[in-house]
């Protein structure tokens, strides 16, 4: 068998309280149509049918939205990455029940732009870029450093 390979960094942020939010946004943006519905046959013979269905197409389509749009941005904000001589893998990434690991040649740039979070962007046709969260200053830093070290180029705009 062979020997694991030596941890260079691991990096971890949680946020349960906001990943809870973030699921269930979604979940609340589904059910509007159905709350909607109750409420119309409450008041449907005082209001028009037609106007109550705007207020209530609206409210789904900003809860799914909001949901879709949080989801994104909180996944790439939290998670477990862990860089180890031959690669990255992730772990415990939101809403991904599986480790994922990638071999530094399999790795084609960064992009540092945002302040809470490195992007990798990778060779692989199935997973063409993932996050690396940032919390602090100096996990950044250290990010940085293994990226740069491995051979990865910073990505420009």
């Amino acid at each position: 068998m062979k020997p694991p390979f030596k941890l260079l960094l691991k990096v971890s942020h949680e946020r349960p309280v906001l990943g809870c939010a973030m699921q269930t946004l979604p979940a609340i943006g589904l059910f509007a149509p159905v709350i909607g519905a109750m409420i119309l046959e409450a008041v449907a013979p005082h209001f028009d049918l037609h106007l109550m269905f705007v207020p209530v197409l609206g409210l789904a389509t900003a809860g799914v939205l909001a949901g879709v749009l949080g989801r994104r941005w909180l996944e790439a904000r939290v998670g477990s990455v862990a860089f180890y001589e031959d690669g990255i893998e992730m772990l415990d990434l939101p809403l991904v029940y599986f480790r994922v690991r990638v071999a530094w040649h399999e790795l084609e740039s960064f992009d540092d732009r945002a302040g809470d979070f490195v992007r990798v962007w990778t060779r692989l046709p199935r997973l063409e870029s993932f996050t690396v969260p940032t919390p602090d200053e100096a996990t950044r830093a250290r990010v940085l450093e293994v990226l740069v070290d491995q051979g990865l180029s910073r990505r420009e705009g």
